[in-house]
């Protein structure tokens, strides 16, 4: 009987070894799969808020490429400055169809500032760039 019992518990103990390696290799798949999709997530990243950069640039805009942000602060065009970051935002919405948060709204020194945050896909931040570009077109 106790022969048996110790074959048991030997099986057992192989058993949870073989789950435990396997769990860890598991987990070690799980993290590799997560950071390779991190870094597929930054370098898309990098690349739209760049390219959102250079198409407000081309547009009149005076923006800098965000470093590592998937928000991009743009002053308001100097033509609509003296309208403030509110009201400039009502107008993207109204005129343009594109939603920003209004630089106040951070703090007074957000003030003259509107950020965009690149939160849709390649082709809505493209659509967002055709409806400001009616903006320009004015």
């Amino acid at each position: 009987a106790d022969d048996m019992r110790l074959v048991q518990l030997k099986e057992l103990d192989e058993m949870r070894n073989r789950l435990t390696a396997d769990a860890e290799q598991e987990r070690t798949l799980a993290k590799a799969e997560a950071d390779e999709a991190n870094l597929a997530k930054s370098r898309f990243l990098a690349v739209v808020s760049h390219d959102f950069a250079d198409g407000l640039n081309k547009l009149g805009w005076s923006v800098a490429k965000p470093k590592g942000t998937m928000f991009v602060w743009a002053p308001i065009p100097e033509e609509f400055r003296s309208m403030g970051s509110l009201e400039f935002s009502k107008l993207l919405i109204q005129e343009c169809k594109v939603a920003v948060s209004p630089g106040i709204g951070f703090g007074e020194y957000g003030e003259g500032y509107v950020r965009f945050a690149l939160v849709e896909n390649e082709q809505r931040i493209k659509q967002a760039l055709r409806g400001l570009k009616t903006l320009s077109a004015r």
